[in-house]
């Protein structure tokens, strides 16, 4: 099984029911508008948030490193009008190494993707990229989630039922996760997310993806994106302006440092 290659999850993806894959929507809209200009996203998966933007008359750019969620993508994409498409560009690629040619008003990697850059040197040379390609007083959005106080071996918990819905082919589709491992002094956790399909005919099958991803505290997450020459303009714990220290997630809102500013 290999982890963070969402062979699988693509499939479900954009089934998941729960607010808080619909909350970043908004917010990501509001910040394209602000930028007024192209858009970058890293791990755009299904396009969740990228199709919204492209609706929305945005030019944007998505890349990520999964075949299986760039087809989804795709599928999506041949359903929207032709000015709709002709805004979107996808691109295979990872975000830790990845040159365009090209730089952009506002770089985004939403909804913790990047936490699936597990070693330190790709998570420095990810924003390096970023930086790169962002214009000059461009803005850069991460958001990774929050851990509820400080993680260890406890965190360890047998698999427990996420969610279940029905698909648009009657299918009943059952999400489970099991938090399975976890390196407090890495700080990488290992998730496995077990798929139920149930259709229409009583046939039941399934699979399984495997996450591997690092979390970060308010401290780290804020010093590593200053560190790789970032101004932090706004730190915020949910899309709705929730502050950092109450709400779910860490989402730091930056711009490129100019050279020589400390």
């Amino acid at each position: 099984m290999n982890p963070n290659d969402y062979a699988h999850w693509a499939e479900f993806y954009d089934l998941d029911p729960r607010n808080l894959y619909i909350d970043d929507i908004a917010f990501y809209r509001d910040h394209a508008g602000r930028a007024g200009g192209e858009v970058l996203e890293l791990g755009c998966g299904t396009g969740r948030v990228a199709l919204p933007l492209a609706r929305d008359g945005f030019r944007v750019t998505g890349l990520d490193h999964s075949p299986a969620m760039l087809r989804s993508f795709r599928r999506k994409l041949e359903r929207e009008d032709a000015a709709c498409r002709s805004r979107m560009t996808l691109v295979q690629g990872d975000m830790a190494q990845f040159e365009l040619g090209r730089t952009f008003s506002l770089i985004t990697i939403p909804f913790r993707s990047f936490q699936a850059l597990v070693d330190p040197a790709l998570r420095e040379s990810c924003l390096a990229c970023v930086k790169r390609h962002l214009d000059p007083g461009g803005t850069f959005i991460v958001d990774v989630f929050r851990p509820r106080g400080v993680l260890d071996h406890s965190w360890v918990q047998p698999e427990e039922k996420d969610w279940s819905t029905r698909d648009p082919d009657g299918r009943r589709i059952t999400r489970y996760a099991t938090q399975r491992a976890i390196d407090p002094d890495a700080q990488v956790i290992e998730v496995d997310f077990r798929f139920v399909v149930e259709e229409p005919s009583g046939a039941v099958s399934e699979v399984t993806d495997r996450l591997r991803l690092a979390y970060y505290y308010e401290g780290q997450i804020a010093a590593l994106v200053e560190r790789c020459g970032f101004r932090i303009k706004e730190r915020l714990g949910h899309y709705d302006g929730t502050p950092i220290d109450r709400g779910s997630e860490l989402i730091l809102v930056g711009e490129p440092r100019e050279s020589g500013e400390v």
